[in-house]
């Protein structure tokens, strides 16, 4: 059986403030008017100021998007979370925290489900269970970015519980949407060099303990969007990914998840039976 978490109208406005004119006592002349530009919410075009837990606590319990329609419940449901991961032993052995990525979305859940399955471990999906129905409901990407990053929060509070007693495997995490932001903010242009702090994991987040990323190798149907996704996450780093070749059946993949897994972890997690690794290319 697989184990899960729950087992255990209004879009964004810009105000501007405008000066009035004066009229001007020698000449009688207007002057031009000035316009003062009231300071804006971060920029969620930079995942380094998006992934930020204090600043998305203060925005949506601030006045601006405490009022939005569905916030409140959201908060109610992320402080929730957080309740699951206060008093946590930290003497406790973790068990494992891994994260299955892919720009593609066929077979991503089916690896993770069995993956989850062969560890006898807690399968997840962002955003978790008690997040979800929101993203309908929050109209424009300013506020729904915002949702899904603190989403992301809310899982790493989830996980922090759950690994005490189970590895939890999880479908999407943070590279899946800092890659999709990353590509979308430089679809024109080049990407930074490797060395760009775009590339460092949010100090605030859970890091898992190893990030797998399914890809079809030299697929001639990509467009450069999603080439450009695929780039990003080889480029991505602490942790990095390791790439698995999306060709084969889910079988296949999974065990080369758990294979790696053991290498990288010393454990003994058992390969799916009658399901061999794919041989080595030589």
């Amino acid at each position: 059986m697989i184990l899960n978490f729950d087992t255990f109208h209004i879009s964004y406005q810009i105000v501007f403030l405008f000066w009035l004119a004066t009229q001007n006592g020698a000449n009688g002349q207007e002057s031009p008017p000035e316009v003062t530009k009231k300071p804006s919410f971060f920029n969620m075009n930079n995942v380094n100021e998006l992934f930020n837990l204090e600043h998305l606590l203060d925005e949506f319990n601030g006045p601006r998007l405490c009022r939005v329609p569905g916030v409140t419940d959201m908060m109610t449901r992320y402080n929730e979370t957080v309740k699951k991961s206060v008093n946590l032993s930290t003497n406790v052995p973790m068990k494992p925290f891994i994260a299955i990525e892919s720009v593609y979305n066929a077979g991503r859940r089916t690896v993770t489900e069995l993956v989850a399955h062969a560890l006898g471990g807690v399968y997840s999906t962002n955003p978790p269970k008690i997040m979800q129905g929101f993203s309908t409901a929050f109209d424009g990407m300013f506020i729904r970015r915002k949702y899904y990053a603190l989403s992301k929060y809310a899982s790493s509070n989830l996980v922090r519980g759950a690994r005490l007693f189970h590895p939890v495997v999880m479908e999407k995490y943070y590279y899946d949407q800092a890659v999709f932001i990353i590509a979308k903010t430089y679809i024109d242009t080049n990407l930074p060099p490797a060395d760009d702090p775009i590339y460092d994991w949010p100090p605030d987040l859970l890091k898992p303990d190893l990030v797998f990323f399914l890809n079809y190798p030299d697929d001639p149907t990509t467009n450069l969007f999603t080439q450009k996704m695929v780039t990003l996450f080889r480029t991505m780093r602490d942790p990095p990914v390791v790439e698995i070749d999306a060709g084969h059946s889910v079988h296949i993949m999974a065990n080369d998840i758990i294979h790696n897994i053991n290498s990288a972890l010393g454990t003994e997690y058992p390969l799916l039976s009658d399901h061999p690794r794919e041989p080595p290319k030589k």
